[in-house]
Order: C-alpha cells, then sequence, then structure tokens
C-alpha cells in the first residue's frame, strides 16, 4: 500500500531545487510551505525539480518557521487486518488530497501507543488520528488538552470530548443477530475480540439485546486473546467442543469468522450446513474465502478520509468543537448462514 511520508531532508538542498528550477531559494520555500504567491507554471517547475532531485522537505525546520509541518500521524492496532489497511488508504488518499504526508504506526499494546505518540508529537505533527484498540482518557487527554487535533478511528473514549468517526456497531450487531435467529437458529454463540477494545463491548451490547428481545440466552460467549485468526480459532475449540454446540456463532470481526471456521474444518463440521456462520466489518478477505462469509460491511475507507477531512478542520479552526460523525455500515449476504440442520 502506497503511504506518503515525509523524511528529513537529506541529499539535494533547498538550494540545489532553486538552481535546477531557475528560482530562488526563496520561490522554493514558499511553494514547499504552500503560499499561493507563486505562480502555477513556476510551482510546477519548483515541484518537478524536487521531485527529480528526490529532494523532500525538513519537517523540524518547517515546523520551527511556520508552525506547520504538513505531517499527520495515524496509530493502528494491527497492520495484519486487512480492515486497517482499507483504513490507511483511505486516511492516505485524503491525506494527499489535502497536502499532508502520513506517518503510520502498529501499536499492539498501551506501551507502544504511549511511545507512539510520544514520537509523533516530537514530530511536530499537526494532528493525531487514533485508530488504536487501547485509547483512554489517560493516554489522549492531555493532548486533547494541549489543543492538538485529534481524531478517533471507528471507536470512541467514553467521557472524552475528542472529535471521533464511529459506526453504529450496537445496532449492526443486533441486525445480524436478529438474522441468524429468524433463519431458524436458537443456539447462537459469540466470538469477542478483547472486551478492552470499545468497539467489542458495543457488538457484544448489540448481540446481546437481540437475544434478549427474542427470549433466548446466548448458547456461550467466548472472549479471545486478540481479534486474529489464530486467536479466534483456538477460542473456538471451546465453543465447539462444548455440550450442547450452537448452531451458529458471531464472530466480531472477518479475521474471527475465519478462525472460526478453519476450526470447524478441522473437527469435520461444514459451514453452513452444521454451523452458521457471521462476521464482521466487510473485508476483502470475507468475499475470497469459501464459502463467503455474511458479514457487516463497514464504510471503512470513508472513516479513513472522513476522519482526515475532520482533523483539516480542527487544525484550521474551521470547526471549533469536536464533533462526532456516526456511520450506518450495511449487512452483506453471504454463504456462510443457513436455517439450521432438522433436529438442531
Amino acid at each position: 500500500m502506497p503511504v506518503r511520508t515525509a523524511p528529513l531532508q537529506e541529499g539535494a538542498s533547498i538550494r540545489d531545487v532553486a538552481a535546477a528550477a531557475g528560482v530562488s531559494a526563496a520561490t522554493v520555500s514558499r511553494v514547499v510551505n504552500g503560499s499561493p504567491q507563486v505562480a502555477a507554471q513556476t510551482r510546477a517547475r519548483v515541484e518537478e525539480a524536487m521531485e527529480r532531485l528526490g529532494y523532500r522537505p525538513n519537517l523540524a525546520a518547517k515546523a520551527l518557521a511556520g508552525g506547520s509541518t504538513g505531517a499527520v500521524g495515524l496509530l493502528v492496532p494491527s497492520i495484519a487486518n486487512p480492515f486497517y489497511g482499507a483504513l490507511a488508504e483511505g486516511v492516505d488518499d485524503m491525506a494527499g488530497e489535502l497536502g499532508y504526508h502520513v506517518f503510520i504506526s502498529h501499536v499492539a499494546s498501551p506501551e507502544a501507543e504511549r511511545a507512539a505518540l510520544s514520537s509523533l508529537v516530537s514530530r511536530r505533527v499537526d494532528g493525531i488520528l487514533m485508530a488504536a484498540a487501547q485509547a483512554s482518557d489517560e493516554l489522549l487527554g492531555p493532548m486533547v488538552a494541549s489543543g492538538l487535533p485529534v481524531v478517533l478511528l471507528a471507536r470512541e473514549v467514553p467521557g472524552l470530548d475528542v472529535s471521533c468517526i464511529v459506526n453504529d456497531a450496537f445496532a449492526r450487531s443486533r441486525e445480524v443477530t436478529r438474522h441468524l435467529a429468524e433463519l431458524g437458529h436458537r443456539r447462537i454463540g459469540l466470538v469477542a475480540e478483547p472486551l478492552s477494545y470499545f468497539s467489542a463491548q458495543e457488538r457484544r451490547r448489540g448481540f446481546r439485546a437481540a437475544l434478549d428481545e427474542l427470549g433466548l440466552e446466548p448458547a456461550i460467549e467466548v472472549e479471545a486473546a486478540a481479534g486474529s485468526i489464530a486467536a479466534a480459532r483456538a477460542a473456538a475449540e471451546g465453543i465447539l467442543s462444548s455440550h450442547g454446540r450452537p448452531t451458529a456463532v458471531l464472530a466480531q470481526n472477518d479475521l474471527m469468522a475465519i478462525g472460526v471456521l478453519q476450526a470447524c474444518r478441522e473437527r469435520g463440521l461444514r459451514v453452513p450446513e452444521d454451523l452458521s456462520l457471521a462476521g464482521y466489518d466487510g473485508t476483502l478477505l470475507a468475499e475470497v474465502v469459501q464459502p463467503r462469509l455474511t458479514t457487516v460491511e463497514q464504510p471503512v475507507r470513508d472513516i479513513g478520509r472522513l476522519a482526515v477531512e475532520l482533523l483539516h478542520q480542527l487544525r484550521t479552526s474551521r470547526i471549533k468543537s469536536p464533533r462526532k460523525l456516526v456511520l450506518q455500515p450495511t449487512l452483506r449476504l453471504g454463504e456462510s448462514t443457513a436455517p439450521p440442520a432438522r433436529g438442531d
């Protein structure tokens, strides 16, 4: 995935670019800083020279001179999950349109998040986009209070007044659970992400609400050690070996659904003939796996694009206070759900 980054200047200098473009160093500086006081033809000539010479602006110097680096940070909890790859693509697309570079940090623990945030602040980024699962008031509060623009992606922190873009995880989890019940399933299980994740809490809440409305109890709920294929496969062992195993399972993301699918195959169980299975996120993997997964499709690239746009509005004071945008995912029926077998 192409990601725009802005390393510190090395090799060619601003004077080299000026000489190659036939302009002054001051003109090159104005182009780098996005000044409108440069003719279009001159700007194009300077940009061509920068590209040819491999020149990259020195972010630290730019921050000291103008208070802006043109860079934003993006924190994600996984680079293996295609959901976050698509999210990063949406971020990168809009960042490029608005003239930002993106630093991406993979943070799988609170300690990694702290280190990444510290690094981004030291780089004087113009704002932070955070899709990391462990985001907390304690972690983000000081940054928000300092005035640094922060936008949370696909999650929120209760009690913290910070901009966020989320999907209605409660409603869609409720909908996919009702879909399983409407097929005739009465023993429905859940394979959850770690419940320290805000999204996992909301999806479990929707799952339980749907069953409660229908007068049903969860057949079984297990919390996986991580939102990965391997963790879900291990968690599914307990479900599939339990007495009165469920006839349907909701996994809280598509990777986890694939983990459950693998566990079923290892035990000789067929999906959906022996077990109906639904995922969440609507990633490409849900389309290519066999059988094709029933899943909740999130507008993930839109989340990324909107997050950058919102961050830009906060940074340029077009909006004065934090905003919360709620997007509506859609249930996408696949081939992995069907009525239960007779006798189940």
